[in-house]
């Protein structure tokens, strides 16, 4: 599971004032995907990019690379790095 950057990504939405039905129509995803995210049950390879753009939080991306990219050989960190 992938809490960390669930937990941060449930407290940037939060933080806008956005429900979970507003951030998936400004991500352009089911409200029920942002419910798999901020639960952790899900942590596709180019959300977080597109998070913390919309979220205005790029310290999604360190939580996303610590989260989902540990033990992972050759994993995004530095693409998703490039793109923040």
């Amino acid at each position: 599971m992938h809490i960390q950057f669930a937990q941060m990504l449930q407290k940037a939405r939060l933080r806008k004032g956005l429900s979970q039905s507003r951030l998936a129509q400004l991500v352009g995803v089911s409200q029920q995907s942002i419910s798999a995210y901020e639960c952790g049950r899900s942590c596709p390879p180019d959300i977080a990019v597109i998070f913390a753009r919309v979220l205005d939080d790029y310290s999604l991306l360190q939580h996303y690379c610590a989260s989902c990219y540990v033990g992972k050989v050759g994993g995004g960190c530095a693409e998703l790095a490039r793109c923040g």
